[in-house]
């Protein structure tokens, strides 16, 4: 799933497994919506999935269930409703940090592997 909401370009707008209070989500977009996928582990707990859903609820998250299966399927389809659904099309990139760059010149007596560039 998130291969599919890289190729959406929509990973800013989502993070992925974090905890919660006493639950672990796959995906979420914060402070709006979680996403699971359910595996096969899912089959057999329902009730405890019910409780965790009606708990993020309460709290004004939208709570979207996806099978294995139906990511299998249609990955792609899946992140693009997600962007339509929460309008997040337009959402501004985070910031990060622009990786530093090695360069001889700017520390006298360094080799160029050793010396930075900022």
């Amino acid at each position: 799933m998130w291969g599919a909401i890289v190729r959406a370009g929509l990973t800013s707008a989502f993070a992925r497994q974090r905890v919660y209070r006493d639950y672990y989500v796959d995906l979420c977009i914060p402070r709006r919506a979680i996403i699971e996928i359910d595996g096969p582990s899912h089959a057999s707990q329902g009730a405890y999935d019910a409780r965790r859903d009606a708990y993020f609820r309460e709290r004004g998250y939208v709570v979207r269930r996806y099978t294995n299966a139906q990511v299998w399927a249609s990955a792609d389809r899946i992140a693009r409703e997600l962007g339509d659904e929460f309008s997040l099309w337009d959402t501004p990139r985070r910031h990060r940090p622009r990786p530093r760059v090695w360069k001889a010149t700017d520390a006298p007596g360094r080799s160029a592997a050793t010396a930075w560039l900022d």
